[in-house]
C-alpha cells in the first residue's frame, strides 16, 4: 500500500469519540486523549489515525504494564533531552517528565517537517 498526500492529511479520518473507542479496546491509558488527538490533527492538518500507530509503535496502544514511566508519560516517545541517555531522552531537559501533550505536539511538528521536506528520510539519510 501505498499513501498519499491526501491520505496523510486526511484530518477527519477519525473523530475524538471514534479515537477514544480504539483507546478504550485496548484498555489504554490514554483513554479521554481522543479529544486532544482529534483537535491537534484537524488544527495541524495531519491524520489522527498516523498519530496512533506512531503512539502503537511507540508504545502501544494498551499501556503495557512493563512501560516505564518515561514511555506513559511520553507516548510517541520524542527525545526531548538530548543530552540524556537511554530512556531519560524521554524526559524534558530539566527531567521533569513530560504530558500527552507535550509528546503529541511534538510529534506532529516532526511529522509537519517530514511532510515538506523535499526527499523522503530514508533517501536524506
Amino acid at each position: 500500500m501505498s499513501w498519499s498526500e491526501s491520505d496523510f492529511g486526511n484530518s477527519g479520518a477519525a473523530s475524538a469519540a471514534q479515537i477514544d473507542r480504539i483507546f478504550a479496546r485496548y484498555g489504554s491509558p490514554y483513554f479521554g486523549k481522543g479529544a486532544s488527538v482529534a483537535s491537534v490533527a484537524m488544527r495541524d492538518g495531519v491524520n489522527p489515525l498516523v498519530l496512533l500507530a506512531i503512539l502503537h509503535e511507540n508504545s502501544g496502544l494498551s499501556g503495557a504494564s512493563g512501560l516505564k514511566v518515561e514511555n506513559t508519560s511520553n507516548p510517541f516517545a520524542v527525545p526531548f533531552n538530548k543530552h540524556a541517555r537511554g530512556i531519560f531522552k524521554l524526559r524534558m531537559p530539566d527531567g521533569r517528565l513530560t504530558t500527552f501533550e507535550d509528546s503529541l505536539a511534538a510529534t506532529v511538528c516532526t511529522l509537519k517537517s517530514c511532510k515538506s521536506s523535499p526527499k523522503p528520510l530514508y533517501e536524506a539519510a
